[in-house]
C-alpha cells in the first residue's frame, strides 16, 4: 500500500484531508544531526500562508526543517552560483589541470590567473568546480580580484552553504 493510499484511508471519515510532503533535501551535518532542507521563493510564502505549520509539525515529530529562500543567499552568491550553473563545459584539458596543480602558487587573484597563466575564465571556473581551486562565494562578484587558493582535489567549498 502507498504512503498516499494509507495516508487516505487513515483519515477516511473526518475533515482532514491528507497532504504528503517531501522535503527537498535532507543533510547530514558534522556532528551527525540531520536536517530536512525546503527551498521555496518568499513570493511562495506568501501566497501559502499554511506552508508555515510544517515546520511546527515536523518539530512535533522530532524532525528539524530550515526553510531557504532567495533571501538566503548573497547577492554575490546569487551572481557566482548563476555563473558557474551555466558553464557548458566542465572538463580541463590535462594540460591546463597540471599546469595549475604544478605552476600555480597558493594563492593568486582571478585576474592574475588569467594573465599569468592565460587561463580563460571557462577554465578557471572548471578548476573551482574540479576542485583545484577554491574561493568564498559569498565574499563578492567573480572579479580580477577574486582570491583563488589552489587546493588538491578538495571540493567542499562546494558543499558550504549559509545555512
Amino acid at each position: 500500500m502507498s504512503r498516499g493510499t494509507a495516508l487516505t484511508e487513515a483519515v477516511h471519515g473526518t475533515r482532514y484531508k491528507p497532504w504528503v510532503y517531501t522535503p527537498d533535501f535532507l543533510f547530514e551535518l558534522v556532528n551527525g544531526q540531520t536536517v530536512f532542507v525546503e527551498g521555496k521563493h518568499s513570493r511562495w510564502l506568501r501566497s501559502n500562508p499554511e506552508f508555515s505549520r510544517l515546520a511546527a509539525a515536523m518539530e512535533q515529530l522530532g524532525h528539524r526543517l530550515t526553510l531557504v529562500t532567495e533571501k538566503t543567499f548573497t547577492r554575490a552568491d546569487h551572481r557566482n552560483l548563476r555563473i558557474l550553473r551555466a558553464l557548458p563545459n566542465r572538463s580541463l584539458e590535462p594540460a591546463i589541470r597540471e599546469l595549475i596543480e604544478t605552476q600555480f602558487p597558493r594563492s593568486v587573484s582571478f585576474g592574475e590567473a588569467q594573465r599569468s597563466f592565460g587561463l580563460t575564465r571557462a577554465e578557471v571556473y572548471a578548476g573551482l568546480f574540479q576542485g583545484l581551486l577554491a574561493t568564498d562565494f559569498s565574499r563578492a562578484p567573480f572579479s580580477d580580484r577574486t582570491k583563488l587558493l589552489r587546493v588538491d582535489g578538495d571540493v567542499s567549498h562546494l558543499e558550504v552553504l549559509p545555512l
